[in-house]
C-alpha cells in the first residue's frame, strides 16, 4: 500500500549584514530566493520522495544581524522568535543560510525545529540541495553510518556519499515527520493540508453530491485558534445544507497583496482540483474580514457574497496603518499615501457592480473594531454605489463571544440564498402547521434568494409527488413570503423552485413537513419532564419544538424543565392516529411553579409561593412576578403566529395547594383569579383568544391527595367558559405515581394513562371543530 505524502512546511532566513571574523566586512547572502524555489527545494523534495516526505516552502525572510562568529550567529538563531517582520517561526522547520564566515562550510541541526547551514558559495547546482537534504534528516533523527562501516551513496553520509535512504532511514523519518506535519484543530471533523506551504482546511458535508461543483464558503481568519468551537453551530448547518468549508492560514496579513496571492492559492487548489464551485459566499469574522473583502474586491466576479462577524472593513481602524505597513511590506507613510488602493472600505465599487451582496451583524458598542467605521460606513458606502447589505445591530454588544453573533439564523440563512440559490426559513424540517379544518391547511412559506428574482422568474412549490403550484410571494429584498394550500397529514416532501423561461435557476427542499394539530403544554412538573419514565413516539408522527428547530418528540421535550418522562409521546400518538395527522407541541412546563410565578410582570399578591426566585418582595409588603415566565411562554406561542396552534394544555396546582408552610398556599379565590388573569392576559399579549384546557390538579403524596379549594377554582373557569375541562389527575393515585406509589409525579404507566385521560378530553372537541 502507498504511504501517505507528509508535507512540512519550512522557512528559509537568508543570513545577511554579517561580519567576517576578524574583519570589518560585511556579507551578503550568496543565494537568491528564486533559486531556492525553483531549484533547491525541487531537488531537496525529489531526494526525500523515497521516504513520502515533502517539504513545503511557508516563505523567505532576510534575517539581518550585526553578529561576527560561529558562536554569536548561533546565539542569534537560538534566541530568534517569530515578530512581525516574519522571523523564525516555531510552527515550521527554520533553515538558516548563513553567508561564509571563514574557515569551512559547516551545518548544524538545532533545537527548536532549526537547522543552520554555513556554506562557502558561490551557489551550485545539487552540492547545497544535499546539505539541506542530509541536515533535514538530522532534524527527522537520522544519525551518521557507524564507524568503520562503507555504505555507499547514503545520503547521511559514507565512503561515497548519495542520495540514497535504507528502509530503517525511511521509517524513523516518517515517524519524526508526522509530528512536524501541521494538525489544524478544527470545530468539526475535516482535513489539513498545505497549499503553497501553508496550513489549510476543509471540511465537507456527508454524502457529498457527484455531478456538479461543491458549493462552499470561505472561511477567514484562519488562524492556530480559528474556526472555533462557537462557529460550530453554524457549520454544521451549512454542512446540512451540502456546503463544504475551507480556508487558508495566511498569518497576520491584514488583506495585504501577499495574503491576496495566498487566497488566490487555496481559490485555484480547490476548483481546478477539488471541484469547488467558481463561487462561494466569503465568511470574515472580526479581521477576517479584511483578508476576504480585499480579496474579493479583486475577484468580484469569483464571489457569490459576503458576510461578516464584526468584520474589520477599514485598516485605519484596526489593526492601524502603522501596524498593518509590514504585512505589506511598506513604511507607514508609503501605505499611508497608498491606503486606497488597499483598503477594502475604499475598493467597493466593482463589488457593487457585480450585485454581490453583503451581509453584517455588528454591536453598536464595539469600541475594537468601531461599527460606525466599519460595517456601518459600508453599508452607507455600499447602498449609494448601488449594492444591497443586510446589517443587523445587536444593542449594547461590542467585539465579544456573545453567543448572538454565532447562533445568527439570518446569517445562515443570506449564506445558503447565496451559495444554493434558495434558502427557505419556514416550513423547517418536522414542522406542523395547524390545520384550519379537518381536511385542510395553509403553509406558509419564506425564504431568500439570490439575486435571480428579476423580471420573468417565478416561484413554484409541491408537495410530495404533487403538481408544481405556482406562489404568489411578497418580496423584501431577497426575501419572500409565500403561502401553499395543502391537505391535512404528513410528512410530505415540500419542494420549492426559481424559474425563468422554463430553466430551473434554484431549488430547496423539506423533507418533513406536515399539517395537523398543535398544542402548546404549560404549567409545573407533570406537564413538564418529571416522570419516572422516558416516552417515545411510536408513530413517528409526533414532534416538539424548541423555539428554532422541531424534532420527534422523544424525552424529554425541549423547553420544559426536567430530564425525565412525560404524557406527550403518547398523548400525541393517539390523537395522530385517531386524526390521521402529524401532532406537534411546545413545551412550557416549569417545575414546582406556582400560578403566581406563570402572572405578567408587576402582577401583584399578598403571599409568596414556596419558591421565591420568580417572584421579589416589594417596599410596600405585597409580592409581585417578575414576568419571567409569562415572557418565556407567550413568546413562544408567538412563534406560531395567530392561529398557530390548537390550543393551551395546562396542569398546575400543586405548588398552590395544601404548602407545607401554609402561609404560602393559595386561597381558591386567588387561585382562580390569577389563573383567569393569566388566561387573559396571554390571548391579549398574542393577539388572539387561544383556547385553553384546565386540568384539576392538586395532588401531592398519600394522605395529601386533593385540595378541594384549588379544584374548584379549577372548575370555576370551565363553568364560565374562560376555559375547556381537562383531565382530572388527582385522581391517578397508588401505581400511577412513581417511587412505587409514594411520589407526586407520574410512573411510566401513569405517564400513558395521564395521556389517555388528555385524550378523552381533547378528542371530542377536536371531532367538534
Amino acid at each position: 500500500m502507498k504511504q501517505s505524502l507528509l508535507q512540512i512546511p519550512v522557512h528559509f532566513h537568508l543570513v545577511a549584514d554579517l561580519l567576517m571574523a576578524k574583519r570589518e566586512v560585511a556579507m551578503i547572502p550568496w543565494l537568491t530566493p528564486e533559486q531556492l524555489a525553483k531549484t533547491v527545494l525541487p531537488e531537496v523534495n525529489h531526494i526525500w520522495s523515497a521516504a513520502q516526505i515533502a517539504w513545503k516552502l511557508s516563505g523567505v525572510s532576510l534575517a539581518t544581524t550585526r553578529r561576527e562568529g560561529r558562536t554569536e550567529v548561533m546565539s542569534y538563531v537560538l534566541n530568534a522568535v517569530r515578530d512581525s517582520e516574519g522571523h523564525s517561526d516555531p510552527e515550521v522547520v527554520n533553515v538558516y543560510v548563513v553567508p561564509y564566515l571563514g574557515g569551512t562550510s559547516q551545518s548544524h541541526a538545532l533545537p527548536g525545529r532549526k537547522l543552520v547551514l554555513v556554506e562557502s558559495g558561490p551557489f551550485q547546482q545539487g552540492s547545497f540541495s544535499r546539505t539541506v537534504a542530509h541536515e533535514l534528516g538530522h532534524l527527522l533523527g537520522l544519525k551518521h553510518p557507524e564507524p568503520g562501516a562503507s555504505p555507499l551513496h547514503r545520503l547521511m553520509g559514507g565512503n561515497d556519499p548519495g542520495n540514497d535512504l535504507t528502509d530503517d532511514e525511511k521509517a524513523t523519518a516518517r515517524k519524526a515527520a508526522a509530528a512536524l506535519v501541521p494538525q489544524k484543530a478544527l470545530p468539526l471533523p475535516g482535513e489539513a493540508f498545505m497549499v503553497a506551504g501553508r496550513p489549510a482546511f476543509v471540511i465537507l458535508p456527508e454524502g457529498k453530491p457527484t455531478g456538479r461543483p461543491t458549493p462552499w464558503v470561505w472561511y477567514a481568519p484562519t488562524l492556530p485558534g480559528l474556526p472555533g468551537p462557537e462557529e460550530r453551530w453554524m457549520f454544521e448547518r451549512f454542512l446540512k445544507a451540502g456546503i463544504a468549508l475551507a480556508g487558508i492560514d495566511v498569518g497576520e496579513s491584514y488583506g495585504s497583496p501577499d495574503g491576496r496571492a495566498l487566497f488566490t492559492a487555496l481559490y485555484t487548489e480547490l476548483t481546478q482540483k477539488r471541484g469547488f464551485a467558481a463561487k462561494m459566499v466569503l465568511l470574515g469574522r472580526s479581521r477576517g474580514g479584511l483578508m476576504t473583502l480585499s480579496w474579493a474586491a479583486e475577484n468580484p466576479e469569483k464571489v457569490a457574497g459576503f458576510a461578516g462577524i464584526y468584520p474589520v472593513c477599514d485598516i485605519a481602524s484596526y489593526p492601524g496603518v502603522a501596524k498593518a505597513s509590514g504585512a505589506y511590506r511598506m513604511t507607514e507613510a508609503e501605505l499611508t499615501a497608498r491606503l486606497k488602493e488597499h483598503n477594502p472600505i475604499d475598493r467597493l465599487a466593482l463589488l457593487a457592480k457585480a450585485r454581490v451582496p453583503l451581509f453584517a451583524i455588528q454591536g453598536d458598542s464595539d469600541t475594537v473594531v468601531p461599527l460606525e467605521k466599519n460595517a456601518g460606513e459600508v453599508k452607507r458606502r455600499y447602498e449609494a454605489l448601488g449594492g444591497t447589505m443586510q446589517l443587523i445591530v445587536p444593542p449594547g454588544q461590542g467585539h465579544n463571544m456573545w453567543p448572538g453573533f454565532f447562533l445568527c439564523q439570518e446569517l445562515v440563512d443570506f449564506v445558503l440564498a447565496q451559495t444554493t440559490g434558495m434558502a427557505l426559513t419556514a416550513p423547517l424540517e418536522y414542522q406542523v402547521t395547524q390545520r384550519l379544518s379537518r381536511t385542510k391547511g395553509k403553509l406558509t412559506i419564506t425564504g431568500m434568494l439570490a439575486e435571480l428574482s428579476g423580471k420573468g422568474t417565478t416561484l413554484e412549490a409541491r408537495l410530495g409527488d404533487g403538481p408544481w403550484q405556482r406562489l404568489k410571494p411578497k418580496f423584501e429584498g431577497m426575501a419572500f413570503t409565500a403561502t401553499l394550500d395543502a391537505p391535512a397529514g404528513g410528512w410530505y416532501r415540500l419542494d420549492v423552485r426559481a424559474t425563468r423561461a422554463g430553466a430551473v435557476l434554484a431549488e430547496a427542499s423539506v423533507a418533513h413537513v406536515g399539517v395537523g394539530e398543535v398544542f402548546v403544554v404549560a404549567g409545573q412538573s407533570n406537564s413538564a419532564n418529571h416522570g419516572e419514565e422516558k416516552q417515545r413516539t411510536k408513530t413517528g408522527k409526533v414532534v416538539t419544538f424548541d423555539g428554532t428547530r422541531w424534532q420527534l418528540a422523544n424525552d424529554p421535550q425541549p423547553g420544559a424543565s426536567g430530564g425525565g418522562g412525560s404524557f406527550l409521546p403518547p398523548f400525541g400518538d393517539a390523537i395522530a392516529e385517531r386524526f390521521k395527522v402529524p401532532v406537534g407541541f411546545i413545551a412550557c412546563g416549569i417545575g414546582a411553579s406556582s400560578v403566581r410565578e406563570w402572572l405578567p410582570k408587576g402582577s401583584t399578591f399578598p403571599n409568596p409561593p414556596t419558591i421565591e426566585s420568580r417572584v421579589q418582595k416589594r417596599a410596600d409588603g405585597l409580592w409581585e412576578c417578575k414576568g419571567e415566565a409569562f415572557e418565556m411562554f407567550t413568546s413562544r406561542m408567538k412563534l406560531l403566529g395567530p392561529h398557530g396552534f390548537r390550543a393551551v394544555l395546562w396542569h398546575q396546582g400543586e405548588s398552590d395547594a395544601n404548602q407545607k408552610d401554609t402561609t404560602r398556599t393559595l386561597a381558591g379565590t386567588l387561585y382562580h383569579d390569577y389563573l383567569a388573569k393569566l388566561i387573559r392576559d396571554s390571548r391579549r399579549a398574542i393577539g388572539w383568544d387561544a383556547p385553553w384546557f384546565v386540568a384539576q390538579v392538586s395532588y401531592h403524596v398519600p394522605g395529601d391527595e386533593s385540595s378541594p379549594d384549588i379544584r374548584a377554582a379549577q372548575a370555576a373557569l370551565w363553568k364560565e367558559h374562560l376555559a375547556l375541562q381537562g383531565p382530572d389527575s388527582d385522581s391517578l393515585k397508588s401505581e400511577w405515581r412513581d417511587t412505587g406509589g409514594k411520589g407526586v409525579h407520574f410512573s411510566g404507566p401513569g405517564l400513558r394513562e395521564h395521556a389517555a385521560r388528555w385524550v378523552e378530553k381533547v378528542a371530542p372537541w377536536l371531532e367538534r371543530q
